[in-house]
C-alpha cells in the first residue's frame, strides 16, 4: 500500500475514533507503539476522556485528527 494512503487513513482513523467510535465504547484506551515501546496516551470513557498521560502525544492525535480532511458527503 503507498505511504501517501496509509497516512491518509491513519489521519481519517483519528478522527473517527474521536468523532464516533469513542463515544460508543463503555471504556476506552490510546496506546501508541514508537520505538521505545508501547506509550498509554489517554483512556477515558465514552464521550469523557478520564486521563491524558501524555499531553504531547495526545496533542499531536488530535491536531492530526483535526487536519485529516472529513469523510462525511456534504
Amino acid at each position: 500500500m503507498p505511504a501517501t494512503d496509509v497516512r491518509r487513513r491513519y489521519g481519517r482513523s483519528l478522527q473517527q475514533f474521536l468523532r464516533r467510535y469513542r463515544l460508543l465504547a463503555d471504556d476506552w484506551l490510546v496506546v501508541f507503539n514508537g520505538e521505545a515501546g508501547y506509550v498509554t496516551v489517554a483512556e477515558g470513557a465514552g464521550a469523557q476522556t478520564v486521563a491524558v498521560l501524555d499531553d504531547g502525544l495526545w496533542a499531536q492525535l488530535v491536531e492530526q485528527a483535526s487536519a485529516a480532511k472529513d469523510m462525511e458527503s456534504p
